[in-house]
């Protein structure tokens, strides 16, 4: 009988429902939070949408599909030498974050008329793209002749059943924009750009690396499970990181300033869901929508004070 992603590795199987449950008693067990984003607290416009769209998700996937999926993934994987993989997406990973930083500071140095933020979307590009890219998947098929199935698999989406994720991410964002959008609409047009920003700068190259390589691989040496927990919190730990570097950053917990904290309890519980949208359709243009929309949703409310 084939073995799903979830029977392999060290981790023990934990159900999707359980980890559900476990993101809604964040909202009775944690202290008070403060404002995220613009009016917004993390219980309302994190942990109920990702809830919801991990029960929603658990709910209408077929295990049997997900299953099938999990071996093409491992069958597209075969002769990828994953520990030495791993070691380049991390290396990649600690230059997006140091030249961030150095860019940064370099452009605050050249002029403050430059804002420091433009260096982020370049540096992502690079690293997390176009070097990880280059380096993982293309050198492999170049040098060690694995090929490069898994971008196909990825993107090359045929399969209806692999669009029933639509369902739950359309559930999550709806639950986040009612908690984030009370009031007025922003401008559409700084709307647009934002979006526009959001998933061509972020969402894609991003998702692209944390969940299209970086996650697909740990689920290979710790299970289904083990693989979206250790992804999430490389995920969320980049971002407490990078907290005053990033182009959208969450504000922090009432009377904890400590950005680690703020990062696990915003981008960590996204990353669980980010991470089982992964695991449940290997689409990666789900995961792009979802993680494109969750942006344009926590910069949107700024944009009626610019407007």
């Amino acid at each position: 009988m084939t073995k799903s992603y979830g029977s392999y590795g060290w981790l023990p199987r934990v159900s999707v429902a359980g980890v559900a449950l476990v993101v809604l008693a964040l909202l009775a067990t944690l202290p008070a939070i403060a404002p995220l984003w613009e009016g917004t607290t993390a219980p309302e416009t994190v942990w109920l949408p990702v809830a919801a769209g991990l029960i929603v998700m658990w709910a209408v996937t077929p295990p049997d599909r997900r299953n099938a999926i999990d071996v093409r993934t491992r069958d597209a994987m075969k002769g990828h030498p994953i520990v030495r993989e791993l070691v380049w997406l991390v290396v990649f990973l600690l230059c997006f974050i140091g030249g961030t930083v150095a860019l940064s500071l370099l452009f605050r140095a050249v002029s403050t008329d430059i804002p420091f933020v433009m260096a982020v979307p370049a540096v992502r590009v690079l690293f997390l793209f176009v070097m990880a890219v280059f380096f993982v998947d293309r050198a492999g098929f170049t040098l060690d002749g694995h090929g490069t199935a898994m971008p196909a698999l990825a993107m090359g989406v045929g399969e209806r059943w692999r669009w029933i994720g639509l369902v739950p991410i359309g559930v999550a964002l709806v639950l986040g924009a009612r908690t984030m959008h009370p009031l007025d609409v922003p401008d559409p047009r700084l709307l647009l750009l934002v979006a526009v920003v959001a998933f061509t700068a972020i969402a894609i190259p991003e998702e692209i690396f944390f969940r299209g390589m970086l996650q697909t691989r740990l689920e290979l040496l710790l299970g289904r499970w083990g693989g979206i927990a250790v992804g999430a919190a490389v995920f969320a730990f980049t971002y407490a990181v990078m907290k005053d570097y990033v182009e959208v950053a969450p504000r922090g917990i009432r009377h904890v300033d400590h950005p680690l904290i703020t990062s696990f309890a915003t981008y960590g519980v996204l990353g669980v869901l980010y991470g089982y949208t992964w695991s449940c359709y290997r689409n990666i243009w789900l995961n792009v929508l979802l993680r494109g929309g969750t942006l344009t949703l926590a910069v949107a409310p700024t944009l009626r004070l610019i407007g």
